[in-house]
């Protein structure tokens, strides 16, 4: 089961339509829609992509992503640089 862990060095500013995601050191600047920020959020290294997704039908209720949309929206959140995807839950 695959755990995604937010990686360090970003500011965090909610906007209307979700997230920005600001680099501490750098002009980099990532815009996340609601859905893929409320993802981002949950992606501690400790909760597994099946949980977020249940948190997420908690939330969004009919709106939440399945299954194929989850592993979409946390490859394209690994290849944006903004998380790290383990095979395990990390120890906190």
């Amino acid at each position: 089961m695959p755990y995604a862990r937010s990686v360090a060095g970003y500011d965090l500013k909610a906007h209307s339509g979700g997230l920005i995601l600001r680099a501490r050191s750098g002009s980099t600047e990532h815009r996340l829609d609601r859905v893929s920020g409320l993802v981002y959020t949950f992606c501690d290294g400790r909760t597994s992509n099946c949980e977020i997704a249940g948190h997420l039908a908690m939330i969004l209720g009919d709106a939440a992503p399945g299954p194929r949309e989850m592993d979409r929206i946390i490859t394209r959140l690994s290849l944006l640089g903004l998380v790290e995807v383990q095979p395990s839950a990390s120890a906190a």
